[in-house]
This record gives structure tokens, sequence and C-alpha cells, in this order.
């Protein structure tokens, strides 16, 4: 006979790609919960966890993270964060894109577990476990809150797409070759065949043929 305080508690075997959804959870609890090495974000005060980065998606990732940063640092525009440093939209919604950036004048927004507040950019490289979260959920979170320019690059379906905050309504422009220009941060660019690339190119020489440009 089972004791009535017995927990049982089962194995379960998830397959990737996969996305872990946890109800009912307060920021208190999700800093409790994670750490810098959790992959996970608050979302509407659910828990999100998905499956690890790919090996593509981390080459495209450290690529751009390389070139933005050198960028922005070189320019003193800002500051430029990666994916471990979450973004506190709204009480119970704390997300981590890929990389954000911050212009200088708004840095206050920095405090020690997150940036409270919209970043001025976001940039999200696409996973097939959160493709479509991220395309609907996440991308209607960020026009709500205003986020001056919003990058998806869509490494699933080859293509990026870039959202541009104008006025007080978003143009959208999509690509899988050429050129897209940034809007928030003054002279940067990237051509979509950089990142599209099963191997990106040599991040050194892309940032410096950036700066020449500038």
């Amino acid at each position: 006979m089972k004791n009535s305080n017995t927990i049982i508690i089962d194995r379960i075997k998830i397959e990737p790609p996969y996305l872990v959804i946890k109800p009912n959870v307060s920021e208190e609890e999700y800093f409790k919960m994670t750490d810098e090495d959790s992959h996970c974000e608050l979302f509407e005060g659910e828990i999100i966890m998905d499956t690890p980065a790919s090996a593509r998606h981390e080459r495209v990732f450290r690529f751009l993270f390389f070139i933005i940063n050198g960028y922005v640092e070189l320019k003193k525009l800002g500051e430029i964060i990666g994916s471990r440093y979450p973004m506190r939209l709204e009480e119970g919604t704390l997300v981590e894109p890929e990389i954000i950036f911050i212009k200088k004048e708004r840095l206050g927004l920095l405090e020690k577990q997150y940036l409270n507040g919209p970043a001025d950019l976001v940039v999200e490289i696409l996973s097939p476990a959160t493709y479509r979260f991220d395309l609907k959920n996440k991308r209607e979170k960020y026009r709500e809150h205003k986020i001056k320019e919003i990058w998806f690059i869509d490494i699933i379906k080859n293509r990026i797409i870039v959202d541009y905050l104008t006025g007080d309504e978003y143009k959208t422009v999509e690509t899988s070759s050429g050129r897209i220009e940034s809007k928030v941060i003054e002279g940067f660019y990237i051509e979509a065949e950089w990142v599209l690339k099963e191997e990106p190119p040599n991040s050194f020489e892309i940032l410096k043929k950036i700066i020449e440009k500038n």
C-alpha cells in the first residue's frame, strides 16, 4: 500500500524540436528558476522553453553579434547585448531576443537583471521550435511596445524580414538577397547573403568593409 504522501514522478521524453510552456509563473519565480545558462523566456506569465540552438543558428548569431557590436562600439552609438539578458516589456513578460541594441541616450534602462523597457532594435534568429511563436506572438508584442526596428533572420526559409516603425505604422521588408540597412543604427547594413549562407563570411573582413563605407 502506498503512503498518501508518496509523489510519483514520470519521465517524459520529448524529441526535438520542442516548445515547453509552464503557465502561471511570476517574475520572482522566473528569476529563481533561471540563470545565465538557462534558455527560456517569460511571456505573459508563462515560461517558454525550447530546443537548444543548432550549429547554424550559433554561427549566424556569432557573426551578427560581432559585426553589430563592433560597429556600435566604434561609433559610440549605445550598447549591444546578447540573448542571456532579458528585455522586460511589461509585468510578466521578459523576452530574450538573440541581440538587442539600446541607444546611448536610453542606457539608463539597463538594470542588473534586465532591460527595463523596449530596446531600439531587436534581432531574432528563427528556429523550428519557436518559428510560429516568434513570428506571431513575439512579433505582435514587439510591435505593441513600439520597438523601432525588428529583424527576423529566417534560416529555415532563407529570408530576412525587417519591421521598420515609421510614425505609428510598421513597414515590412522581406528579402533573400541584397542589402538590408538599419534605420536605427546609422550607417549599419548587412547583405542578406552573409547570413543566409550555411557558413557566414569572415566577420573581421565584413566589419572592416562596413566601417570603410562610413
